[in-house]
């Protein structure tokens, strides 16, 4: 069972067009609207592919109304907390090759009551499906079910930028997994904490979350291996059409598939993170040390963010197969992820349009491979 927490929820409004014309007007050729947010997009990706889910998230106003009515057509079990204001909605625009153009509203002010309020939701989910009730709207955990929570997307104005941090110390107090996709001074706060089962970076987040560009594999795996010092368990560090890398404290891996031409990218990175946990989070227990190991270096303090371009050793244990379930979770993420850029708009993939035949893995690539050029080496090998 995936718990997902969205505090910055939208209505997704997207316009498809053969050109867009800054300036002038604009006539669309189709549109769609979608229940969105990262982590609504992701229960939405995981419901669609039959893995079991409930979304906690702030509604408010009519839009409120409207994002919870289409959550509940599309049979995603909810948990909304009801506030003052008005959801917000975004604008895609989405022209030829898929080119996207994203315009994101701000969102209603969450206040620290609101806070507590959302997070008091998200235990009170935890605590039905572990006490093997109905939880809120009508979804069931299996016995034995793993719980794992997701901490998804920007938070709205007012909020506490440590927000994921107590939503990762409610997952330790839980005995919960928490999973983490955010960017900016919430992501930096994040981290610095540690208590993470996963932490997914794009490579633009990850370069400003450090400071300095990831020109290669090696800067990619030093970087990601600073975060998990301070106390996370894994990276899953996703790089659009160049597929994406998993680093952990022992290993390291690629996959990646041959170029697409995209509908539009719009949400591909929360259907890869939840290709990623449907895959990973089915083997109970995976990530239980990840708290264990935010205490160890947290009372350390040695471990410190870095944007070293120096790789750490390689590990001296074996490494595990490319069929070790991270591995194969991995190559799950980056096959639900290139069948979320041939949706319209934000509409996530049905089990008919993942292709895991399509995509490489490639473990422990090598340091000096350039993260521009891994797709082209893959293109390569193939040819």
């Amino acid at each position: 069972m995936i718990i997902t927490v969205t505090p910055n929820p939208a209505i997704d409004r997207t316009f498809q067009l053969n050109e867009l014309a800054v300036g002038e007007i604009n006539r669309s050729i189709a549109t769609q609207v979608d229940a969105g947010g990262k982590g609504i997009n992701i229960s939405r990706a995981l419901q669609a592919q039959g893995n079991a889910t409930v979304s906690v998230f702030p509604a408010a106003g009519n839009s409120g109304i409207e994002l919870v009515n289409t959550l509940k057509h599309l049979g995603v079990p909810t948990n909304p907390v009801y506030l003052d204001g008005e959801t917000r909605s975004n604008i895609t625009l989405v022209g030829n090759a898929g080119v996207t153009t994203k315009i994101n509203a701000p969102g209603p002010v969450l206040t620290h009551d609101d806070e507590a309020a959302l997070l008091k939701a998200v235990r009170e989910t935890v605590d039905s499906i572990i006490a093997k009730r109905s939880v809120p709207d009508g979804a069931v955990a299996p016995d034995g079910q793993h719980i794992t929570i997701v901490g998804a997307g920007s938070l709205p104005n007012g909020t506490d930028p440590n927000f994921y941090v107590k939503l990762a110390q409610l997952g330790a107090d839980l005995g919960v997994d928490v999973a983490l996709d955010t960017s900016g001074a919430p992501l930096a706060h994040a981290v610095k904490a540690g208590g993470f089962a996963v932490v997914k970076p794009n490579e633009a987040e990850l370069t400003e979350l450090v400071g300095q560009p990831l020109k290669s594999v090696g800067d990619a795996v030093a970087t990601a291996r600073s975060i998990i010092k301070l106390g996370t368990k894994s990276v899953l560090l996703s790089l659009g059409e160049n597929g994406a890398l998993l680093i952990t404290s022992e290993t390291w891996a690629w996959a990646g598939g041959q170029s697409l031409i995209p509908t539009s990218t719009v949400g591909a990175g929360d259907v890869t993170l939840a290709g990623f946990l449907a895959a990973q989070f089915s083997y109970t227990g995976q990530f239980s040390d990840a708290t264990q190991f935010s205490e160890t270096a947290q009372s350390s303090g040695s471990a410190t963010l870095s944007g070293s371009m120096t790789p750490q050793h390689r590990p001296i244990a074996p490494s595990p197969t490319e069929h070790s379930p991270e591995f194969q979770a991995l190559k799950t993420a980056v096959a639900w992820g290139r069948a979320a850029v041939l949706q319209p708009g934000t509409a996530v993939p049905t089990p008919k349009d993942i292709n895991l035949t399509a995509v490489t893995l490639i473990a422990e690539p090598d340091y000096s491979i350039k993260l521009t050029e891994v797709t082209s080496l893959l293109e390569m090998m193939i040819t």
